[in-house]
């Protein structure tokens, strides 16, 4: 007569007995997610101050697990690299942009007024974001390589073509011109911030008049009919 005891669980279509050797699974939850967010926010504010100070070129990952404090593991286990995690940050830095400049423009319906304050809110942003002048200054040839290929720098564009359409209500631009002065915009906003490291004690709401009236000038160079 066979023996139908059962010392262990027994494998079926329905439920599969699990591999040993295999890794452990684990189901996502909010508290493992939010310590692994803080693991990488401490990496992202080691990063920035190294990429800062030395570039991204000179920075090393050794050097941005010591300023973190944390195992190397855990750098490579949520970033691998130093381009993803510099790639994070300048996605972040974009996002921040694009919140803060939206929301400016969002108070006036004039394009020259919605220039003067979301360039003025631009330059308080960056002026008071410890080590954002040299991080811009010290990888400027990586942001230009970058920076439009970021999904954050998309939607900052389309964005600006939404506010400039706005702003000229009434000389119908083209999509190509809306574009064109999309354009203009970011890469006058970034020039800017190129020149400011070492002049920090400018006055921004002047720096953002000058700001305006060169791209204003150029807009009306493209035949906007302003």
């Amino acid at each position: 007569m066979r023996d139908t005891h059962q010392t262990g669980r027994s494998a079926s279509p329905d439920c599969p007995a699990r591999n040993p050797d295999a890794p452990r699974r684990y189901r996502p939850s909010a508290k493992r997610g939010a310590n692994a967010e803080r693991l990488r926010q401490r990496l992202r504010q080691s990063a920035w101050s190294i990429f800062a100070r030395q570039g991204l070129e000179g920075a090393t990952i050794a050097a941005i697990v010591a300023d973190s404090g944390l195992a190397t593991g855990s750098f490579y286990n949520h970033y691998g690299t130093k381009q993803a995690v510099f790639d994070d940050l300048m996605a972040g830095l974009v996002t921040d942009i694009r919140r803060i400049t939206a929301a400016a423009r969002a108070r006036a319906d004039d394009l020259g007024t919605m220039l003067r304050l979301s360039y003025r809110d631009l330059l308080d942003y960056i002026l008071t974001l410890e080590g954002a002048l040299s991080f811009i200054a010290r990888n400027q040839h990586h942001i230009r390589a970058r920076l439009y290929g970021l999904d954050s720098t998309g939607g900052l564009l389309d964005d600006l073509r939404q506010d400039v359409a706005r702003g000229l209500a009434g000389h119908a631009p083209t999509p190509d011109q809306l574009s064109l002065i999309a354009g203009l915009i970011v890469a006058n906003g970034l020039e800017t911030l190129l020149l400011l490291q070492g002049r920090e004690g400018g006055d921004t709401a002047a720096l953002a008049d000058l700001m305006t009236g060169l791209l204003m000038n150029g807009i009306n160079g493209l035949g906007a009919r302003l």
